[in-house]
């Protein structure tokens, strides 16, 4: 599955096929129970995919590794096309930057409005072999996603970064690859949101 936010395009293309197989599975967008319910594989990783990211998945999110500043702590963040910011727990945050109470923006989701915020100072996320600098965060409590991933989650990259990228998924052996071409990025207009600036 591949999602090329600056083409706003998305693709569906078969997986290279496995070593046990002689023909490549149909593509299918089913990612629920009957496709977890499949009998039991071993990941397996492409010669062409060498460059991809390994991911974990709790159910529908897709989890990877974020490291904080160049000599931080690594932290792992879920992948959310859905929030408009990207968002940071602020024990994570005040461990590489400077965190004060209050934020310049109101938080809502659909359990409702987020009544305690903070905001970073500015800091580098370091995911895949990128670097994404950012001036500062929203940072929010994080606890509540942590016991359905079953390990602790710091924080979610939203739509101002991903935007940027074309995102190809492999939820068959949880594989990411993130391509970036700074051409291909749109330019902000005044009075539209920021997430739609990217």
């Amino acid at each position: 599955l591949t999602l090329d936010f600056p083409g706003h395009a998305l693709k569906l293309e078969p997986l290279p096929v496995r070593p046990d197989e002689t023909a490549g599975a149909t593509p299918t967008l089913d990612t629920g129970v009957a496709a977890a319910f499949a009998e039991p594989q071993d990941a397996y990783r492409d010669p062409s995919m060498k460059d991809w990211d390994a991911v974990w998945r709790a159910g529908h999110d897709l989890i990877m590794n974020v490291r904080l500043n160049a000599t931080g702590p690594w932290r792992l963040f879920i992948m959310d096309t859905g929030s408009s910011m990207d968002l940071i727990s602020p024990e994570a945050a005040r461990e590489v930057a400077k965190v004060d109470k209050g934020s310049w923006t109101t938080i809502a989701g659909i359990s409702g409005e987020v009544k305690k915020t903070w905001t970073t100072g500015p800091m580098k996320l370091y995911f895949s072999h990128f670097i994404a600098p950012v001036q500062s965060m929203v940072a929010i409590d994080t606890s509540g996603l942590s016991p359905s991933a079953g390990f602790e989650i710091s924080g979610l990259i939203g739509t101002p970064t991903l935007h940027q990228f074309t995102l190809s998924i492999d939820y068959r052996d949880n594989l990411v690859h993130f391509s970036y071409d700074p051409s291909r990025l749109s330019r902000c207009v005044a009075g539209i949101k920021m997430a739609d600036c990217y």
